[in-house]
């Protein structure tokens, strides 16, 4: 197994405890998120710094490209699996989703 160096756990900078609080987020046509939403809920109960750890140990230092947010990549995948879509469906529903 190839040894991981110091530029790896730079490379990947968590961001779970800047992440911003559900009451906070204003939607930009007015109005806000409802806490009884299923994916607010999920939200909230989601081990998010464990999905960073296990997300900025993914990456190697042969990788030049910045990361995203594991909260974006995570996400994604989930709405992907949990929604049954596409790739391009899944773009397409969370664009259409604040």
């Amino acid at each position: 197994m190839k040894k991981r160096g110091k530029g790896v756990r730079e490379m990947y900078k968590t961001q779970c405890s800047g992440q911003q609080r559900i009451e906070g987020f204003r939607i930009p046509f007015g109005g806000k998120l409802c806490e009884k939403n299923r994916w607010v809920r999920l939200a909230q109960i989601m081990p998010w710094e464990l999905i960073e750890r296990r997300y900025a140990e993914s990456f190697s230092e042969e990788k030049s490209r910045y990361p995203i947010s594991a909260r974006i990549a995570f996400g994604a995948i989930y709405i992907k699996e949990q929604e049954k879509l596409r790739d391009r469906s899944t773009l397409t529903y969370i664009s259409e989703n604040p």
